[in-house]
Formats: structure tokens, C-alpha cells, sequence
């Protein structure tokens, strides 16, 4: 079994001329710093920052900060109802099913939108109930107003000015990737042992960050990695029920091709961050990811493993 570095760099893509990842062509606060303490109310919310086009944009996708849940979330663009200084009308809503890490993730949009210049617009987003804010910090001297809606638009609370808000657009062609989990963990009796994996959308240039939860306190996890859930390089089907030596309702639901480690803290919790080559070949494509440790008593063979994630690479 190989490296992960030495598989995603060879085993995943080849270099191909195609074009370069995509990058935002409008944002606000497009960093990786967010408010770790605001969480999104609702249900049925719909959060509506306004902003300026600027110059014209034909607008592709959108992207929001947020996180901490895994449901099906929503990003738009609606036009301006000027008299009322408030979202009018959608022009294009996407929708993804939201990760439980905190990142950059959204929706490519039915079509592109055309924003003509200099024209106030509203970036619209449909969070689960709970997700995290789309929120940098709290800055009092904002200008940024945001108004809320729990009608579906029909009517908005606001406008208010507090925050440093964290969105982006994308004006040409994008693949937005995504991360969804499957399968389950094993089963733990009484032990209060739940090990379950989470990670980020991943693009071409950046990482694919993961996360083991509520695993073993201060050992070590492996993070397993493949490139199939329906079957091994051996032709054996996936998953494998590993009951049969001892690792009792637990199953290996991806055939693996590399490895990597990780120490868990003290609430069993550990991550691991993979590179991803910027080959725009590997756009589309899918990684397999499941978690393994060590737990003696658990089972006869003393083996937990988590349910495992499928990241498709986005650029």
C-alpha cells in the first residue's frame, strides 16, 4: 500500500490541457475566518445579504461559508425591489447537500445570471436549520445589510447592519465538487464509541480536509483511501462484512489503495488534511474515505471503523 501524497499525485489523474481551476470573480471576506459562535435560525430561513455588482457579471455559481450540518442547502441571486430596499425577484437558486465540516461550498446556478453593472443585487441563502453562519466577525461599522425571510420571500425582517458576511460568485464554468457521507459505523453496545468521518469539498490546488469523530480517546486512527465502493482492485464486491474475523457488524465499505495516520485528542476526534494536484484532469472525479482504530474490548478483534465519505473533486 503506497502514500496518500504518491497516490492522489499518480494513481488519481493525469495532467491533461484543459482549463485552469476556477476563481471567484466577485467575494466578501474570502478567507478561511469565520464566527465559529453564530449558527443560523429557522427552519424555512432564507438569509439575504445585499452588494453591488460592480462591473457586469454573468454569474455561474456561488459559494457560502457554513457548515454543521448535513442537509440540503440553498445559494441564489435575487433582484432589488428598490422602494423597499429589499430582495424582489430570484433569478437563480441552486442547491447542495451541505457538509458538517465548516468551509466553502455551494451550488452551481440552473443558468448564469446576468448582472448588469453598477446594480444592487441580494445573494440569497436557504441554510438547514442550526448550519453556521456565513458570518467573518462582528463588525458594528458593516455596510453590508442583510434581511431575513421565513415565507419563502414573501416578506423580509431588516434590514440590519452587524457583520462582515462570506460569499462568492464564479463567472464562467465550474465543477463545485462535493462530499457526502454513506454507509454507517459499527456498532458499539454499551460504549459510547460513535466513530464517524466528515470532511470539506475539495478543488484542484487545495486539500481534501477530513475528520474522524468520537473515535478512541489519544491513539492513533487510519485513515484509509480508495478509489471504488462497489468493488475491490481484486474484483472482490464491496462492502466486506469484517464480522467473520471478529470485528463484529463493522464493515470495509471502500477499496483501499493508501493510507495515512492521525492522533485523536482527547474526545476521540482527530483530521487529516490530503493535497490535491492541480490537474484539471482529477475534476470529477471521486476519492473514498473511511476511518479505522484500534478499540481492545470492543469486539473480539478489537477494531472500530467509521461510516465512510465519497469527495467528488471540484476545480
Amino acid at each position: 500500500m503506497r502514500s496518500i501524497p504518491f497516490v492522489v499525485s499518480l494513481a488519481l489523474a493525469a495532467a491533461a490541457a484543459l482549463p485552469a481551476q476556477s476563481v471567484p470573480c466577485f467575494d466578501t471576506s474570502p478567507n478561511n475566518v469565520f464566527d465559529d459562535n453564530i449558527s443560523m435560525g429557522g427552519p424555512n430561513l432564507l438569509y439575504a445579504v445585499k452588494f453591488n455588482s460592480g462591473a457586469g457579471l454573468a454569474v455561474f455559481a456561488a459559494e457560502v461559508f457554513s457548515g454543521e450540518r448535513v442537509a440540503t442547502a440553498s445559494l441564489g441571486i435575487w433582484s432589488h425591489d428598490a422602494v423597499n430596499n429589499r430582495p424582489q425577484q430570484d433569478l437563480g437558486t441552486g442547491t447542495w447537500q451541505m457538509t458538517q465540516l465548516d468551509c466553502w461550498q455551494g451550488a452551481l446556478l440552473p443558468s448564469p445570471v446576468l448582472l448588469a453593472p453598477n446594480t444592487d443585487f441580494w445573494i440569497v441563502f436557504g441554510p438547514p436549520n442550526g448550519a453556521q453562519s456565513p458570518i467573518e466577525r462582528v463588525n458594528t461599522a458593516s455596510t453590508q445589510q442583510y434581511r431575513g425571510s421565513f415565507d419563502g420571500g414573501q416578506s423580509w425582517n431588516g434590514p440590519f447592519v452587524r457583520y462582515d458576511h462570506k460569499f462568492r460568485l464564479y463567472c464562467g464554468p465550474k465543477f463545485p465538487g462535493s462530499f457526502i457521507t454513506l454507509g454507517s459505523y459499527c456498532p458499539l453496545g454499551s460504549r459510547t464509541l460513535n466513530p464517524r468521518i466528515a470532511g470539506c469539498i475539495a478543488t484542484i490546488g487545495g486539500s481534501l480536509d477530513l475528520t474522524l469523530t468520537r473515535g478512541e480517546a489519544n491513539t492513533t486512527a487510519v485513515l484509509a483511501i480508495g478509489f471504488s465502493d462497489t468493488v475491490t482492485s481484486g474484483g472482490v464486491p464491496l462492502p466486506i462484512d469484517l464480522t467473520p474475523i471478529g470485528a463484529t457488524s463493522c464493515s470495509l465499505f471502500i477499496d483501499v489503495q493508501a493510507s495515512g495516520t492521525a492522533m485523536t485528542n482527547g474526545s476521540g476526534n482527530a483530521s487529516f488534511s490530503l493535497p490535491v494536484p492541480a490537474i484539471p484532469a482529477i475534476v470529477g472525479n471521486p476519492v473514498f474515505a473511511q476511518w479505522f482504530q484500534l478499540s481492545p474490548g470492543t469486539n473480539p478483534l478489537g477494531l472500530i471503523a467509521s461510516d465512510y465519505g465519497v469527495a467528488v473533486i471540484g476545480d
